[in-house]
């Protein structure tokens, strides 16, 4: 069976958990410069600026949420217990990848991916 190495998955966990932060500090970015508007208290900019600053939110919000991660790492989750001698990707974290552990915000998306983890192989 050929299945990801340890170091690799780590390095995927990592890097999707970092993903996931940025996503929300994007939507919140932006919903800050919405706010901001509607504190102008002044009808013409807050006319002219709103209703576009809220539509790139809903945009940045929903586009670019942090669901459009769930696939992959419902895959990748998928494909070690395809191809390890693990049973879940719990037990694969504690055997195989370096340290043991992974993010908790990828623990997160994990279980949205319907892989809930194990809380020992979680930072």
């Amino acid at each position: 069976m050929a299945v990801i190495g340890g170091t690799d998955y780590s390095s995927i966990a990592v890097d999707m958990a970092n993903a996931s932060l940025q996503m929300q500090s994007a939507s919140q970015e932006v919903w800050d410069s919405v706010y901001t508007i509607v504190l102008l208290q002044l009808v013409i900019p807050e006319v002219d600026l709103l209703n576009y600053f809220y539509a790139a939110y809903q945009v940045v919000f929903q586009g670019t949420g942090t669901s459009l991660l769930i696939p992959p790492i419902r895959i990748l989750q998928r494909h070690v217990v395809a191809n390890s001698v693990y049973a879940d990707p719990s037990a694969y974290i504690r055997n195989v990848v370096p340290g043991g552990q992974v993010p908790e915000e990828f623990s997160m998306l994990s279980a949205q991916a319907g892989y809930t983890l194990d809380a020992d192989v979680i930072e």
